[in-house]
């Protein structure tokens, strides 16, 4: 599949398909299991997700190294997957909330729970 860099921008990478399944899981999480209603939910999660992108936007528009780091054994050090594009994030973020409706769909259909 392709990989999104600030180089060479993708709408949708690899990590997409990630973000279409956590947004399904985070629907059942604040959802079905914390029991917000469906629009606290999902301002509560475009508003956590928001978050995380502005993470990546951070680290490839705003940080500057001398080098990138290419990978890292330290969680913490977030800059060494950095090199995403701004169209990347709003294709993660597209996909994300796709992911959260299809979670509703599923649970309205039952398809998990039989």
């Amino acid at each position: 599949m392709m990989h999104d860099t600030l180089k060479n921008p993708k709408f949708i990478d690899t990590a997409t398909l990630l973000h279409f399944f956590f947004g399904i899981i985070s629907y059942f999480i604040l959802h079905i299991f914390f029991k917000f209603t469906f629009y606290k939910s999902l301002i509560l999660y475009i508003i956590l997700h928001t978050i995380y992108e502005l993470k990546d936007v951070y680290y490839t528009y705003f940080k500057f190294y001398s080098l990138r780091p290419i990978k890292s054994s330290n969680f913490l050090q977030f800059g060494y997957h950095s090199d995403n594009s701004f169209y990347n994030s709003i294709g993660d973020t597209v996909y994300t909330i796709l992911g959260f409706y299809i979670g509703m769909f599923l649970s309205k259909i039952n398809i998990l729970f039989r």
